[in-house]
């Protein structure tokens, strides 16, 4: 499917595949540091008692949304085969 023309899709440049590279690079690294810092913050909160307030409520709300919009771009761009080859 991937050999056959079609002029409705846009045709994928190398400037194209440079920046899935750059995206990869960024958004990977970047979400695994807001995890783990997200993670050492609430950990405390729960653990031995439940304190969690409406401030972790909204770090939590703001962090959910972005990262499900960067997997979401992830999955697209591996469906698109623009990930980097060894990431794919």
């Amino acid at each position: 499917m991937a050999n056959q023309s079609n002029s409705n899709l846009i045709p994928v440049t190398a400037a194209d595949h440079a920046g899935a590279k750059v995206f990869v690079g960024v958004t990977v690294p970047l979400l695994a540091c807001c995890t783990f810092a997200i993670a050492a913050r609430l950990t405390p909160r729960l653990r031995p008692a439940w304190r969690f307030g409406w401030d972790d409520g909204l770090i939590l709300v703001a962090y959910v949304r972005p990262t499900g919009t960067a997997f979401g771009l992830l999955i697209t761009l591996h469906s698109f085969s623009l990930l980097p080859s060894g990431l794919s």
